[in-house]
């Protein structure tokens, strides 16, 4: 006879609410600046506006982790000095303005990616931000700046390369348990993840945690997003049934 999977029942009550994490690729800036005839320094400028407006609105909503896309490690090498000089300008400036602020909310920011290459005034701020904002719960803010998936895989290979010449039997048990633990602990795997400026591809982000996350694509450019936007894709995430492989119970009717 045929026979209910045992994982069904699992997956029978996984309906999600709210994401425990929501990533962001913030997308869009430039070609919302290009098409209002203003600079794109001010279209970064309107997009990091639109940033913290979302923080806010994720801080109320109960979001546990929130991670940004600032800048990826291509955008570094292949936009120009003179845009790349903004960026960090306008996140250096933001995070010495809002710094108190973050205090308050009780935001716990985490810097991901490479430092090397980045400027050492903006290092100062990041590390102090990060000093300050340690021991704050409330809700954790991960920046994504100067960072690849690519580069977060490789990172992990070479800790377990170095830890296996220390201890030479590590590699006999070694499985994606032990990859993933590692990957997660600098950043969880996403619930939801929101891609904004028309584009529907993971542009290096997140490769290993975002394997089962729910991916939001939508058409807006990022200093149009706003919280009624955010509104509409948590509303399409809590009608996602999360099944990671498994099957929802009523469809789960295995042959014997």
């Amino acid at each position: 006879m045929p026979f209910e999977c045992e994982n069904a029942v699992n997956l029978k009550l996984n309906r999600p609410s709210i994401p425990h994490h929501l990533a962001v690729i913030m997308d869009g800036n430039s070609r919302w600046a290009v098409a209002q005839g203003i600079s794109r320094y001010k279209g970064h400028l309107a997009g990091k506006e639109v940033a913290f407006q979302l923080i806010d609105a994720c801080l109320e909503q109960g979001v546990s982790i929130l991670t940004l896309f600032v800048l990826s490690q291509e955008n570094l090498t292949r936009r120009s000095r003179l845009e790349i000089k903004y960026l960090f300008d306008i996140l250096s400036s933001a995070l010495e303005a809002k710094l108190d602020d973050l205090i308050e909310k009780q935001i716990c920011l985490h810097v991901l990616g490479d430092r090397i290459g980045l400027p050492a005034s903006l290092c100062a701020v990041l590390n102090t931000a990060e000093t300050a904002t340690a021991h704050l719960k409330k809700m954790k803010l991960n920046l994504a700046l100067n960072y690849s998936g690519h580069w977060h895989i490789t990172q992990c290979v070479r800790h377990f390369i170095e830890q296996s010449q220390m201890t030479p039997n590590l590699l006999d048990s070694f499985s994606v348990s032990d990859v993933d633990a590692w990957m997660t602990d600098a950043v969880p795997a996403p619930d939801l993840l929101i891609r904004t400026g028309r584009e529907h591809r993971l542009s290096n982000f997140l490769l290993w945690q975002s394997a089962y996350a729910e991916l939001f694509f939508s058409d807006v450019l990022w200093p149009d997003f706003t919280p009624a936007h955010l509104a509409e894709a948590f509303d399409w995430f809590k009608k996602r049934q999360r099944r990671f492989g498994g099957r929802i119970q009523q469809e789960a009717m295995c042959d014997e």
